[in-house]
């Protein structure tokens, strides 16, 4: 059975692109990727966005992949709250990713991101039905934008990149890290 890796980006909008072209080199026999956008900035509700998400799942499943959710950064918040609800989704990863509901995140980037701030306040009911041993966190050895006590979730299994920074961790995670990441998926998949 393959694979199927749904990737939920952060608020940089302006970088799907680069995302896309990283997670294209991750596609390889029994893998594949893809990036649903978010547009956290532009007009939708939190429903809209996690409808997004759900489709790219139920498509991939029906399609007969095993399914892995990937939120880097405030797209870690959306992906915890969809693997909350959701029992066919075989693993949730998490990418320097805002995990925590007590994550502080600046008042300006709530308002101007409605929908984060709704993700970010859904995420503390979240935790509780969140089965601890479908979830990977990567943090960076240093990030000043998600630090790492709110980028791990007690109980899962937390694992830190050697790496300093938010951006560049997330740009290595999809080029030199790969591996760590697509390694960790597979491995999930074949338990």
């Amino acid at each position: 059975m393959s694979h199927h890796i749904i990737y939920i980006p952060g608020l940089g909008d302006r970088y799907d692109n680069l995302r896309r072209s990283g997670i294209k080199r991750w596609n390889r026999q029994g893998l594949t990727a893809e990036l649903v956008p978010m547009q956290w900035n532009k007009g939708g509700t939190f429903s809209d966005r996690k409808q997004k998400i759900e489709t790219a799942i139920d498509t991939a499943l029906a399609a007969g992949h095993r399914v892995a959710l990937i939120g880097e950064s405030a797209g870690a918040s959306m992906a915890i709250n969809i693997m909350t609800g959701r029992d066919d989704v075989m693993l949730l990863v998490t990418l320097c990713g805002v995990a925590s509901p007590s994550s502080p995140v600046a008042p300006y980037l709530r308002r101007r991101s409605p929908t984060f701030d709704e993700s970010l306040k859904r995420l503390s009911s979240s935790h509780d039905q969140l089965h601890l041993s479908d979830v990977v966190t990567f943090s960076a050895f240093r990030d000043s934008v998600v630090r790492r006590r709110y980028s791990t979730i007690n109980g899962a299994n937390n694992r830190r990149l050697p790496s300093i920074g938010h951006f560049t961790t997330i740009t290595l995670a999809l080029t030199v890290f790969k591996s760590r990441i697509i390694k960790q998926i597979v491995e999930h998949g074949e338990k």
